[in-house]
């Protein structure tokens, strides 16, 4: 087995902004519902939740994408996305972060994953 030392991984990482890299993938986002249980349903042992509020994150190819970024990397990012709420989320995110978007191919005939 390869063992890697402390100060490798620090010049890896020191050495990395700036590299250009390209991510292809699964473009997503991941949601995620936030809130309280306070009984079970009587039908099935399923807890009845009272959302309190909803946050997306970038997920799947974008969260490597977003990793990248915050690493310093010059990261581009070519995948599909639906002509839908989510997928202008996933636009939103990559602006909001500065990250080039103009690889992503808006598809009308699918849903963003």
């Amino acid at each position: 087995m390869y063992k890697i030392e402390v100060n490798q991984i620090k010049n890896i990482l020191n050495n990395f902004s700036g590299k250009k890299i390209l991510v292809f993938g699964d473009i997503m986002v991941d949601k995620y519902i936030w809130g309280s249980v306070s009984r079970i349903s009587p039908e099935a042992p399923v807890p009845i939740v009272n959302i309190t509020r909803e946050s997306y994150t970038l997920g799947g190819a974008t969260n490597v994408v977003n990793n990248i970024h915050a690493l310093g990397g010059k990261v581009y990012l070519s995948g599909v996305v639906g002509n839908d709420d989510i997928g202008k989320t996933v636009f939103s995110e990559m602006k909001e972060r500065d990250i080039n978007h103009d690889g992503i191919v808006i598809d009308n005939d699918r849903p963003t994953t």
